[in-house]
């Protein structure tokens, strides 16, 4: 995800005798800024994806230990464009991968998932929640409108409301989902983190998992933050969940794109669930995102001549 520019600057800051090594999926969706970078370097650099290993500036990573099954067979249709096989792999049955064409059917799950983390947030026990987080995990292509984050958030805070015949008014509560929406360097919190509140001795706190350990932050102190029963799916970029349910766009959608669907299918572990349409699902497919950044074409021309020398082939 990283942008031209930002790459621009990392490249400045390393030393001329540096060896640069960026990993990652080139297939999955791009930056907010400008640019494609990783797509750009593959596109540029991989010349010949079928020659020897070692004798190209890619190496591409073959085995996925995220998912395999379905999924694994679903993700390698959406990666190489092949509508066909992605609809009949969502429809064959195999209780992994499924396509329905609302969210009625995965009410309950949703449901479930948001009274566990009550229950735990209640019990101020941070590892089950968290645990409990990641579970299940609902993604939208869009942040407003009917199928987006905003809405989805509502609709199951108002189910949770109606299934524990409690009101959730304050802004904080245990069992709240969060997502930090902007970097906290005092606290040592960024930007997409994921958390949980919980209450702990009459007090609410929020949990985080850094990796390496648990942090636990008064819920008083966050300010960017928000609820995450619902996440967009460029947010979801990094993250995985044991359930995935995606919610694709309206056809007429500009962020329905094939790297889209990627991105939020290559999210399960266990289990996905696509909401949309087999139409949905080939008008995505077949549109991709087109950056004009450049770089690809700059990296496949051949390098400058050296003043003073001569190229092979010229006359001396």
């Amino acid at each position: 995800m990283v942008s031209l520019t930002m790459m621009a600057r990392l490249l400045e800051a390393l030393r001329p005798t540096a060896r640069l090594i960026v990993v990652g999926d080139p297939d999955q969706l791009t930056s907010v800024e400008a640019g494609a970078v990783l797509a750009d370097l593959v596109a540029g650099l991989d010349r010949d994806p079928a020659q020897p290993a070692g004798s190209s500036a890619v190496a591409r990573l073959r085995h996925t230990y995220r998912f395999g099954g379905a999924i694994q067979d679903l993700a390698t249709a959406i990666r190489d464009g092949d509508a066909t096989a992605a609809l009949a792999i969502l429809t064959s049955g195999d209780p992994a991968v499924e396509l329905v064409p609302n969210a009625d059917a995965r009410r309950s799950l949703m449901v479930e998932a948001a009274v566990d983390l009550r229950r735990h947030g209640l019990a101020g026990d941070a590892r089950a929640a968290l645990a409990a987080l990641g579970e299940h995990r609902l993604l939208c292509a869009h942040r407003t409108g009917p199928q987006g984050v905003g809405h989805w958030n509502r609709q199951i805070a108002q189910w949770l409301s109606e299934e524990t015949g409690e009101n959730f008014y304050a802004p904080m509560f245990p069992g709240r989902p969060l997502q930090v929406t902007a970097n906290d360097y005092a606290m040592d919190l960024y930007n997409g983190d994921t958390g949980v509140v919980l209450r702990r001795d009459g007090r609410l706190v929020a949990v985080f998992d850094s990796g390496s350990q648990l942090r636990e932050v008064a819920a008083a102190r966050l300010a960017d933050v928000e609820t995450m029963y619902a996440a967009t799916v460029h947010k979801s970029q990094g993250s995985q969940a044991t359930r995935v349910t995606v919610v694709l766009p309206e056809l007429d959608s500009p962020l329905l794109t094939r790297e889209l669907i990627y991105t939020a299918a290559t999210r399960a572990q266990k289990q996905l669930t696509i909401i949309g349409t087999p139409e949905v699902i080939e008008r995505g497919m077949a549109q991709r995102i087109q950056r004009a950044s450049g770089l690809a074409k700059r990296l496949r021309m051949p390098p400058p001549a050296v003043p003073g020398e001569v190229s092979a082939g010229s006359p001396g």
